[in-house]
């Protein structure tokens, strides 16, 4: 990862959580898939330095929630994933 434009397919694996500085040296990511993982909890600001990233797949996972902050700064984003998950609310200022 690092390279300009760069895709990284993460999902189906045994993460269980994407802390805040999980993709502090991947600043040129463009796609990002997460789908089919164990996540079942994101920490606030954890793609925020991922201003590059136009996709977001978080399908199949086991989240209840999205944090506030979770999504901020991806200015470029265009296509955000959620499918079958188990999220009831989404906070304020979750994307801002």
């Amino acid at each position: 990862s690092g390279v300009c434009g760069s895709t990284d397919l993460l999902g189906e694996n045994l993460i269980e959580s994407i802390s805040a500085n999980l993709f502090k040296n991947n600043l040129n990511l463009f796609n990002l898939d997460l789908s089919y993982s164990s996540i079942n909890s994101i920490d606030a600001f954890s793609f925020s330095n991922l201003e590059r990233l136009n996709s977001l797949s978080l399908n199949y996972l086991n989240l209840v929630d999205l944090p506030q902050n979770s999504l901020r700064n991806l200015k470029k984003l265009n296509f955000l994933y959620l499918n079958n998950n188990f999220i009831r609310i989404i906070k304020n200022y979750t994307f801002r």
